[in-house]
């Protein structure tokens, strides 16, 4: 991480209290409110790190722009790697003492947001912080917290109530979410990430990923309410199909069963439970979605396909040797054969939606916890 950038404030010249690191491609629609929200801040000793992932439209001119006009505002363009390598190239080069992520077609909802994380922060001198947010979607807008008022918790805390949640989809009595943007950390955090030339190139979970390399470390945390972030969700909802879903559900589950085996927590078999009875739910629950979207032929192919990826083996092996829990999805993943799997869609789909069947596994996945 390159340090040394150095920010003219109030007449002297001081190292930024803050980072905010900014992946971008092709996000001119949205782009001018998310850097205006940063460039009215009242709390003036920031750097944001522009990092252009290989845009196409004009999102480079605009950053280009803004880095001109203003010398806290630094253009990086790289090739195109995708968010997840984009947020680890600009958090080396980073020289905050803190670290924030912030999404192009977002912003901040008060010009007084990095005056309060910087006054919240001063309060516990924590590791690392998390805040609320508003959820946009068209015009409608709802406010999302995780807390009711500020908590802090140490490290056998934390490790004991909240990064389990990072190791699965769920823990029960956690309040921290997976979201990177929610969030500010302490610079000593970031040298837990992998470099950026050997990040691979992910496309779903990245948030969830990077906070388990970011907070494997953490030695103090802050929760607070306030809606410091807008969350603008540019579709009505995640229902559309994808034949790589569950190739990259196999990369979440790399990325936490190794966490999981480095882990000094408690609850060891039961975190490693839960993520495999998520990689049996998730799994029929998406050969019942697929039936809409694919021929027979097809869904075999994918379903046997599926059954190859590693943590899938390593999930069936687990169900095979090590327990004899038993409910569909589960006895379907030992069992490994895609006509039964398309037969007990089948049944599932005449009398349920997608979601609730995904419903109800949920419901059997946490029902020991």
């Amino acid at each position: 991480m390159n340090g040394g950038n150095m920010n003219m404030v109030n007449g002297e010249f001081h190292q930024p209290w803050l980072s905010i690191i900014m992946p971008i491609y092709n996000a001119e629609k949205y782009l001018r409110k998310c850097l205006n929200s940063i460039l009215e801040q009242t709390y003036t000793n920031y750097e944001v790190l522009l990092i252009d992932d290989g845009s196409t439209d004009t999102s480079s001119e605009i950053c280009q722009n803004y880095s001109s006009n203003d010398s806290r505002f630094r253009y990086i363009r790289k090739e195109n790697g995708g968010s997840y390598q984009s947020r680890i190239y600009g958090a080396e080069r980073a020289s905050g003492t803190y670290i924030a992520f912030c999404d192009a077609d977002d912003y901040y909802v008060s010009r007084y947001a990095f005056a309060r994380l910087h006054g919240e922060i001063a309060k516990s001198n924590c590791c690392a912080m998390q805040f609320g947010h508003i959820k946009k979607y068209n015009h409608l807008s709802c406010k999302s917290a995780e807390v009711s008022a500020p908590i802090d918790v140490d490290r056998n805390c934390f490790l004991a109530q909240e990064y389990p949640k990072l190791l699965c989809s769920f823990w029960k009595g956690s309040h921290i979410s997976t979201n990177l943007w929610s969030k500010v950390y302490h610079r000593s955090l970031i040298s837990n990430l992998p470099s950026s030339e050997s990040a691979e190139r992910l496309f779903w979970g990245e948030d969830q990923i990077m906070n388990l390399h970011l907070l494997s470390t953490c030695e103090s945390f802050r929760f607070i309410p306030d809606p410091i972030y807008c969350y603008r969700q540019l579709s009505g909802g995640t229902n559309g199909f994808s034949r790589n879903a569950m190739k990259d559900l196999d990369i979440i589950k790399k990325y936490q069963l190794r966490f999981w085996e480095r882990y000094q927590g408690g609850s060891r078999d039961l975190i490693r439970n839960i993520l495999f009875s998520e990689v049996a739910g998730w799994f029929f629950a998406y050969v019942q979605q697929a039936l809409d979207n694919l021929n027979e032929a097809e869904l075999i192919t994918l379903i046997n396909e599926t059954l190859q990826y590693p943590h899938f083996i390593l999930a069936r092996n687990y169900y095979l040797t090590e327990t004899e829990e038993s409910w569909d999805a589960v006895d379907l993943l030992r069992k490994g054969d895609a006509r039964e799997y398309i037969q007990k869609a089948k049944e599932y789909h005449d009398h349920r939606s997608v979601k609730d069947t995904i419903i109800q596994f949920l419901k059997k996945i946490y029902a020991s916890i």
